[in-house]
């Protein structure tokens, strides 16, 4: 797999075996196109990347000029490939090691501060895709007006909870990408 686009355009990245399905090249592509179009600049802007297997979309954002970058995966038997894929950003890197529900209840207690994009691939068998969205939804860390992608089988269609609206939604082969924008301020308790 490589980094398709911005700095470390054609950067190799280790794809970790078990259980991952790697965001295609064309998927990586189209997100920040669609971005692009939006009017959307990543220079300076900070980067979730929530089941982040083998980091390559945080590693794609820091490319095109996110100047902070976070990683959330649950499965430790996977940081080693995080590390190796991310040594060589400038951006500042985190990693985080546990699940992405834990991880914004856990930003939301310690009212952090954060991201301008949001990007979730979970498992197409994943069933708590509507809880992850109002999770999102309520974490102190998502800024107003940051967008938030999921990644999800072409078939399936995310309601948006509060907060967050449909802005864009996009099918390629078997997969889909929708695309949404987060409104006004998050409360501690929200969700």
């Amino acid at each position: 797999m490589r980094v398709t686009g911005g700095l470390y355009r054609g950067r190799t990245l280790q794809v970790p075996p078990r259980d991952i399905r790697p965001v295609t090249d064309r998927m990586r592509e189209a997100l920040f196109n669609v971005l692009a179009a939006r009017g959307v600049v990543l220079e300076g802007t900070s980067f979730l990347d929530l089941f982040s297997g083998s980091g390559c979309m945080a590693v794609e954002a820091a490319s095109r000029g996110a100047a902070a970058v976070d990683l959330v995966e649950r499965d430790a038997r996977k940081r080693p490939y995080l590390e190796r894929n991310t040594s060589f950003v400038e951006a500042e890197v985190k990693i985080h090691v546990m699940p992405s529900e834990r991880y914004l209840a856990r930003v939301r207690r310690l009212q952090s501060t954060g991201w301008d994009l949001v990007f979730a691939d979970p498992p197409y068998a994943y069933r708590h895709k509507p809880a992850l969205l109002a999770a999102v939804a309520a974490c102190a860390g998502v800024r107003a007006g940051a967008l938030v992608a999921v990644h999800t089988p072409a078939g399936e269609v995310l309601a948006p909870p509060p907060r967050l609206a449909c802005v864009d939604r996009r099918r390629y082969g078997g997969a889909a990408l929708a695309l949404f924008a987060v409104a006004g301020n998050a409360q501690p308790g929200d969700v």
